[in-house]
């Protein structure tokens, strides 16, 4: 019992007081003119084992049998005083461009 409560409490500490989360999705995108690669559109076109930084701040990755992952920043929260800025790389590859600015009272900070 004593090694399971220290285990919970070592593990509560490991949790940020910020809460960010992020969204996948997985689709197959094939197509005949390049077989076992991930057509995304005519610009993005990926090998089995590559990946992408997309614009809006994705990560494609490409999978077997054309199967590709998209990764997105998700949702933040932040609780109050501070409040969530804007983005503060939205030109650099996923993920440094999910950062965003936090605002608080006692100064700003990346999150």
């Amino acid at each position: 019992m004593k090694a399971c409560l220290f285990l919970v409490g070592f593990l509560a500490t490991l949790l940020p007081l910020d809460l960010t989360s992020a969204a996948v999705s997985i689709g197959v995108f094939k197509n005949e003119a390049h077989p076992g690669k991930c057509y995304i559109d005519e610009h993005t076109i990926l090998s089995v084992g590559e990946t992408a930084t997309a614009p809006g701040c994705q990560q494609i990755s490409c999978g077997a049998n054309s199967m590709a992952q998209f990764a997105t920043c998700g949702l933040k929260g932040i609780g109050p005083p501070c409040k969530l800025g804007a983005l503060k790389y939205p030109d650099a590859d996923y993920p440094k461009c999910c950062i965003n600015v936090m605002h608080c009272p006692d100064g700003d900070s990346e999150i």
